[in-house]
């Protein structure tokens, strides 16, 4: 069976008119009385016809490019008419008794048996028509026609008012990148014209806020989008940053996303902007017996709007196999190579190219890969890697010596350091061990018992540093002056008096506090003791304030 369509986008064709129909196998043909115009398209039937018999076919096609705006200018205040070409004719390869065709389209519907079309508005400017013609509101109706030869063509034309924006996306790409940890990530550029009356004259956004029925009527103002009920984290941003004139609307079926571009958008001109939201990974991908399937919608989600070019990317993880697409309409399919953040081999990228696309091309595809989930840890593994071998480097560089040659100044340097590292560690513990003998004092004030404690305590501490004193100081000896010798030295011997006269002090002033007497009382029968500790004191600091100036 031969059908023949002019300026076809889109082409179905069923037997009956039930909903559930399957589809007829269709292909494109020449025939050798075809115009040039015309497409001729061959419908393999289920089974062939018999003789005699009948057989209803319903043949659903979608055209654009049939309405031109008349005049091609328009000002911002003026209403935008149109020029509807057409033929009263249906174009077909055979001869046809009795026309009974219904088509329909955003501007114009035609009925049964005569041909009917329904305008946008019942604001009439002209007709060119081939009786019998009825025109009632919006409704004109051409014919009955009957006998017509194949092919057989009469051009009619309307001319009427339409102030809907011709919205046509030149180009749009979206990309589905599928993430295993949870999500789905839908990002789309679009690149929007008016096709319409193109504006011209002076242009104030004030009028159109203040009577946007009267200076905006054919222009762009917002596109709504039908999006799934799961989506979330929406993005509406051009190149300047973000867009925040934009409304979204949860339903239990759908999520309705309202945006509004910078400006109205009249006819001729253009714009740009990227459309993203986020899916859970469960709300579009599934497991199946050949691994995980993918199934999204082909086009723009946006109503009533024709693409141009549309190229689909879908982004699947690092490590996905066995990669396969099925979309329900001739496409061109491609691979490519995503390197993103921590990927080593990067992430495959099924590319689909289509163009001249409308709404009946937004249906469901699908991709059908293979992926091992523990390859979701390759990236934490990777980070942790990094991270490790950084310090690994960082511990390693600073234990690393990189000093070509060196002289006998380099030495001499070397060990002036080590030398007074060893005499700030000797004063060090110097400074330590009167901390103690300081302890002891406070500890007389609480009392016999709490002072008999806190002598052990000091005892094992005036041991331990005794040890560390002996080593710095023969360590010393080796790296270090004559000079700086003697005073180490001298000062070691001044502090081990200094403790000495303290700890006998204290096992006195204990001995007198046991013995019924008052730290107070204790303290004035040893009075000239205490002044001999103290006069020891003062020399040990001022043999360490010597030594430190020294070095």
């Amino acid at each position: 069976m031969l059908c023949c369509i002019l300026l076809l986008l889109c082409l179905q064709v069923t037997v009956g008119d039930d909903e559930d129909a399957p589809l007829l196998r269709v292909e494109q043909v020449e025939d050798s009385n075809q115009p040039a115009n015309i497409t001729c398209m061959r419908a393999h039937l289920e089974s062939p016809a018999k003789a005699g018999s009948s057989i209803d076919i319903e043949l659903y096609t979608v055209h654009i490019g049939l309405m031109t705006p008349f005049p091609a200018q328009a000002s911002q205040s003026d209403p935008q008419r149109v020029l509807l070409k057409g033929s009263h004719y249906v174009a077909s390869p055979y001869p046809i008794s009795k026309q009974t065709t219904k088509a329909s389209s955003v501007a114009a519907g035609f009925g049964t048996a005569p041909l009917h079309l329904r305008l946008s508005s019942t604001s009439m400017i002209s007709l060119k028509e081939l009786a019998p013609t009825k025109r009632q509101g919006r409704v004109v109706t051409f014919g009955p026609y009957s006998d017509t030869a194949p092919y057989a063509f009469s051009p009619f034309s309307v001319h009427f008012e339409n102030n809907n924006p011709f919205i046509r996306v030149t180009k749009l790409t979206r990309e589905l990148e599928v993430s295993h940890w949870g999500n789905v990530y839908v990002d789309e550029k679009y690149y929007i014209r008016n096709d319409g009356a193109k504006h011209k004259g002076p242009w104030s956004r004030l009028d159109v806020q203040k009577n946007p029925a009267g200076f905006g009527r054919f222009a762009l103002s917002a596109l709504t989008a039908k999006l799934p009920p799961q989506a979330h984290t929406f993005y509406f941003r051009d190149e300047i940053g973000n867009i925040s004139t934009s409304n979204i609307r949860f339903g239990p079926s759908n999520v309705q996303a309202e945006i509004r571009p910078r400006f109205p958008l009249y006819g001729g001109w253009k714009t740009e902007f990227t459309f993203g939201y986020s899916l859970p990974l469960s709300a579009i991908v599934s497991k199946v017996k050949s691994g995980r399937q993918l199934e999204a919608l082909f086009s723009s989600p946006f109503d009533n709007v024709v693409v141009d070019d549309l190229v689909v990317k879908v982004v699947l993880p690092e490590g996905a196999t066995s990669i396969s697409a099925k979309v329900p309409f001739p496409v061109n399919q491609s691979r490519e190579v995503k390197h993103t953040y921590l990927d080593t081999t990067g992430r495959p990228v099924v590319v689909l190219h289509k163009t001249n696309l409308v709404p009946d091309h937004n249906v469901e595809f699908t991709v059908n890969y293979s992926f091992f989930s523990l390859l979701m840890l390759r990236e934490p593994f990777l980070l942790v890697s990094v991270f490790a071998l950084l310090f690994a480097g960082v511990i390693g560089y600073v234990r690393c010596d990189f000093v070509l040659s060196r002289d006998n100044k380099w030495h001499t340097d070397r060990q002036k350091e080590k030398a007074v590292a060893l005499v700030q560690k000797f004063t060090g513990i110097i400074a330590e061990r009167r901390n103690a003998l300081t302890f002891l004092d406070y500890a007389l004030s609480s009392g016999s018992d709490s002072a008999s404690r806190a002598k052990a305590e000091v005892d094992a501490t005036i041991k331990r540093t005794n040890e560390q004193l002996k080593a710095a100081e023969q360590q010393h000896e080796q790296i270090g002056s004559s000079s700086r010798n003697a005073a180490l030295a001298s000062l070691r011997e001044k502090e081990l008096a200094m403790q000495a006269i303290a700890m006998q002090l204290f096992n006195k002033r204990l001995q007198l506090m046991k013995d019924n007497n008052s730290l107070e009382e204790a303290d004035s029968k040893l009075a000239s003791q205490i002044r001999t500790l103290d006069e020891s004191k003062r020399e040990v600091s001022r043999l360490t304030d010597a030594l430190l100036q020294k070095t």
